[in-house]
């Protein structure tokens, strides 16, 4: 969303057939993600999976939901495997016709559920609001850009030792940036990871993608 002042509010309505069981796992995945305060593309990023792929599973865009991603993504926001998951079947024992709709507007993005009845009516069971990242990025631009800056110097500081010798989790080194300083927020280290993967120049990371962990950065010599 390169010009967020444009072509807003933009709604996407996606469809899918599945349990309430994988239907509540993932909103209560949602709620996690909000309350942490971090975008589904940052928890893609931590996880060391291709930017949007969380996107795509609140989209329910998957093929099936293993103990192993739950594990995953719950330890990148620090909590507790299945504290707070929702595994409730909402009584019904068959896969049910859901709707999201996702209305992106300037300053929100708002999340919608919805079941299909037998009679082709809708019934909302879900309504989740979240701060629009790049409105949040284009409001606070100075502290992005300083943030940014603030990263890059970490980051660099760190390459200068003798850290990353072997290939690490994104999540682990946001944070090591997290231990020196508080205000380090995913998308920057996201950021000059990335820069600091293409640059030609050193010191920088190397990105490798693995089977197992996902996308992997080591230091490059």
């Amino acid at each position: 969303m390169d010009n967020i002042t444009t072509e807003l509010p933009l709604k996407e309505t996606y469809h899918r057939k599945i349990s309430p069981v994988d239907l509540c796992v993932i909103y209560s995945m949602i709620i996690k993600r909000i309350a942490k305060g971090y975008s589904a593309s940052e928890v893609s990023f931590l996880m060391g999976y291709e930017n949007g792929a969380i996107e795509k599973l609140e989209q329910l865009n998957f093929k099936e939901l293993t103990v192993g991603e739950l594990h995953n993504y719950t330890n990148v926001l620090g909590d507790d495997a299945f504290r707070g998951i929702i595994m409730s079947d909402m009584g019904e024992e068959q896969d049910i016709d859901y709707h999201i709709v996702k209305t992106t507007e300037r300053a929100i993005i708002h999340h919608e559920v919805f079941t299909i009845l037998p009679d082709n009516s809708s019934r909302q069971i879900f309504n989740l609001f979240e701060v629009n990242p790049e409105y949040e990025k284009l409001k606070y631009s100075t502290s992005y850009e300083t943030g940014i800056k603030e990263t890059e110097e970490i980051l660099n500081s760190l390459l200068e030792g003798a850290l990353f010798q072997s290939p690490v989790r994104p999540f682990d080194i946001y944070a090591r940036c997290r231990r020196i300083s508080t205000s380090i927020r995913p998308y920057y280290v996201q950021v000059v990871l990335n820069d600091m993967a293409q640059s030609k120049d050193y010191p920088k990371f190397k990105r490798t993608k693995t089977k197992k962990y996902g996308y992997l950065y080591e230091k490059a010599f």
